[in-house]
């Protein structure tokens, strides 16, 4: 068992070291006497997994066990190479199961592409009669010599004819484009020509390998398509006990390099040995395992693969890079996105920065390991500047958007369908009303609806007229005042169309990326309910916005059982709309409505995401009764943190 790789059969030796030894206190005499780096708590090294080699010792760790909850457990195994578990047909959002791709190319992407569409893995054994059986959209050759299979390498460098000939005739017998998307070092293009020009459609991860593609067969026949992230693998959430370990790493920044070089970030100056960095390599890692060589061979320190690496960017305070020239200026951008999406603030060496792909619209937090821990004094700040990363990211740098791009150069439709949301929004004030719809038409997410339920008076005419008028679908109902608000809730979800649902209240602000935001989070974490913090409020009546640190330090979590009670606010409840079939609001309550229906979704095992705190501001009215949750005024205005008046929502919630 100690040799084992599985973390479902180290998971419960882990459990049994952590009561034993102290979670965070290391044995050197159980590991061949060595001393483990200061960073690394004992749980994180895979029983039999400290290894030494000629020149000192390395750490192997294996952080699988961290991912239970987070993944499914494909996607777990898939990270292994000893077990290598392929993506299962339906992983891709419904709607977008009947679009698939072949592939030939290397389990990381095959991994990400499954969240997306319905994939088919073809490998140097397999009967290309599948091509024709299952009509995939188009065929994604993904050159990357670290993870494509060597069969496959020596066929695209096989200049007789005998190399990927017959797999692009095959394509083309049959009406399927071949798109290859270029993953190398420019330097290893020029043995591929022969196979790229064959291609419909090539593609160039980096400025460089675009250069060198063009010069040989024109500018006509290869596009930029940049490096991409997917949300589903890399987002900055985190369950309770990844959250627990994160607060002994969050004054740390992660440096994915250990060369022992004078160039090295680790080496270049004194200060950088005064900043607390936990070191891996996770690129060195990938060679050796391609190659067939012990990791501990290639490197000193901790060894980490593309799960540990994750994990670790989700934890960490910060990342800084810096330029090697061993890895691919578009892997170095590849590896900045993962961390930003994944919540670490990004740094960079100042012959790094250009490979920055947020530059222009956020820029890197730092240019040493140390402004990035200086950054990191201010929880707001961090916080902030990971939002809007993630934001952009999603938007503009996903994997979703690459595979757009290759869609519309192909001719196919235009875009694979965004999952449908219904806002829900019960109202017994229909003055508030038009503000309401204003704001519903301002948001960035196409594709909604909203549906009113105006409790217990009569919709007005200019109400049903803006609705009629609006641009996107808005539903107006009534109710008897005799309804409590579950039941009008539960009216409005029956009208539905949506995938997921969303809860909005009338009196409080709902920013323009509030629901892409939330969205963004929905669809790539598996979660049933969601909602935010209470992080902002708003007190009219001495025109003041409060930050409140107690609540902000409950976002981005994953609660799958015990609840923290009160941990989301009910006026930005949403969900999969399937789990209001199940669990529906309670309807013989007239107040705690919100608070019964968490703790029935709790009873029935669902798990329960708390998203980010932005985009969203509870107002609080002085007028008594005004509001259906009274809520514990003082106790925010104690522990919060007035960072402005009305004039700084757009700028410190909203941005």
């Amino acid at each position: 068992m100690e040799e084992s790789t599985s973390w479902r059969i180290t998971l419960p030796l882990r459990w049994l070291a952590s009561i034993f030894r102290g979670r965070s206190t290391h044995s050197p005499e159980k590991l061949g006497g060595t001393t483990l780096p200061d960073w690394v708590p004992y749980e994180f090294i895979r029983p039999g997994g400290r290894q030494a080699d000629g020149d000192g010792d390395s750490t192997v760790i294996d952080l699988r066990p961290f991912a239970a909850g987070l993944f499914d457990d494909w996607v777990i195994d898939s990270f292994s190479p000893s077990i290598g578990t392929p993506p299962p047909r339906g992983c891709a959002p419904i709607g977008r199961r009947d679009s698939s791709i072949a592939l030939i190319g290397g389990a990381d992407l095959a991994r990400e592409l499954a969240f997306e569409v319905t994939v088919f893995s073809i490998d140097a054994a397999t009967d290309l009669s599948v091509l024709t059986r299952e009509k995939p959209d188009f065929l994604l050759v993904e050159v990357n010599p670290t993870a494509l299979d060597p069969t496959w390498m020596e066929r695209i460098l096989d200049t007789s004819g005998q190399g990927m000939g017959s797999i692009v005739g095959a394509c083309r017998s049959v009406g399927i484009p071949v798109v290859v998307w270029l993953r190398a070092k420019a330097v290893e293009l020029e043995r591929m020509m022969e196979f790229i020009g064959l291609a419909d459609r090539v593609y160039a991860a980096d400025e460089l390998q675009l250069e060198v593609v063009a010069s040989r067969l024109g500018a006509q026949c290869v596009s930029l398509l940049p490096p991409a992230v997917q949300p589903a693998l890399y987002n900055p959430v985190l369950t309770p006990r990844l959250s627990e370990v994160a607060t002994r790493l969050s004054g740390r920044v992660l440096v994915d390099d250990v060369r022992e070089t004078s160039t090295s970030p680790l080496n270049r100056s004194s200060k950088a040995h005064t900043v607390p960095l936990i070191a891996v390599d996770s690129f060195r890692r990938a060679r050796s395992l391609e190659k067939g060589e012990s990791p501990a061979q290639t490197a000193k320190g901790a060894l980490v693969d593309g799960l540990d690496k994750l994990l670790l960017q989700r934890m960490v305070a910060a990342e800084f890079f810096d330029v090697c020239s061993e890895r691919p200026r578009w892997w170095v951008t590849q590896e900045m996105l993962r961390a930003a999406a994944c919540g670490a603030i990004v740094g960079a060496s100042t012959e790094t920065n250009g490979l920055w792909p947020l530059a222009g619209i956020l820029p890197l937090a730092g240019d040493s390991p140390a402004a990035l821990l200086a950054l990191n004094v201010d929880p707001g700040a961090t916080k902030a500047w990971s939002h809007r990363a993630f934001r952009e990211i999603v938007q503009r740098h996903s994997l979703a958007r690459r595979l757009e791009c290759i869609r519309v150069d192909l001719g196919l439709m235009e875009a694979l369908p965004s999952a449908m949301v219904s806002a829900l929004l019960v109202s017994k004030r229909p003055d508030r009303l038009p503000g309401c719809l204003a704001s519903f038409s301002r948001q960035t997410y196409e594709a909604l609806e909203l549906i009113v339920v105006v409790h217990g008076v009569a919709a007005d005419d200019n109400l049903r007229k803006a609705a009629a008028s609006a641009t996107r679908r808005v539903q107006i109902l009534e109710a008897s005042s005799h309804l409590s608000l579950g039941e009008c809730l539960n009216l409005a979800a029956s009208k539905a169309h949506g995938d997921y649902w969303v809860k909005l209240d009338d009196d409080d602000h709902y920013g323009p990326h509030y629901l892409s935001d939330l969205m963004a989070l929905a669809t790539s974490v598996r979660c049933d309910v969601l909602g935010k913090p209470m992080v902002y409020t708003f007190f009219e009546i001495d025109e003041v916005l409060v930050r409140d640190p107690v609540r902000q330090a409950l976002t981005l979590q994953l609660f799958d059982q015990d609840w923290p009670r009160g941990v989301v606010c009910g006026a930005t409840l949403g969900g999969r709309m399937d789990v209001l079939g199940s669990v529906p609001f309670p309807t013989n309550l007239r107040k705690g409505t919100d608070t019964a229906f968490l703790e029935a979704c709790a009873r029935h095992g669902l798990r329960l995401l708390s998203a980010d705190g932005f985009s969203y501001v509870c107002h609080r009215n002085p007028a008594p009764g005004f509001h259906t949750w009274e809520g514990a005024e003082a106790e925010v205005r104690a522990r919060g943190i007035v960072v402005g008046s009305r004039d700084r929502i757009a700028e410190e919630v909203d941005g």
